[in-house]
């Protein structure tokens, strides 16, 4: 029999994965331009792409979550890729992405 009654202790559930990514993006942005201490991106990490779209956004480190749920190996397959993804744009030091994100002229 089912017992009608929340699964989770607080009753309802969040918003994860890759349905939060652009808010999360948006959120890392303003965080980073506001405060000057690291600031660690999270929501909807999956790929390399991600981390470093994260990156570019302003974050000095990012978290990997929802997606260990699917990929336990997720946070180690996220490091390589975002190295080739280095890589290929010719970067050599993570750091040098950080904060790079460039707004189109109005």
């Amino acid at each position: 029999m089912r017992a009608r009654s929340p699964r989770l202790g607080a009753g309802f559930g969040g918003l994860s994965g890759p349905a939060i990514k652009p808010i999360a993006l948006r959120l890392v942005y303003q965080a980073a331009q506001a405060v000057k201490i690291p600031v660690i991106g999270l929501g909807g990490i999956a790929s390399g792409e991600d981390a470093a779209e994260f990156m570019v956004a302003g974050a000095t480190a990012v978290e990997v979550g929802t997606a260990t749920f699917w990929d336990p190996q997720s946070p180690l397959r996220v490091a390589r890729e975002l190295g080739r993804f280095l890589r290929d744009e010719g970067i050599g030091n993570v750091g040098d992405i950080v904060g790079t994100l460039r707004w189109p002229s109005a």
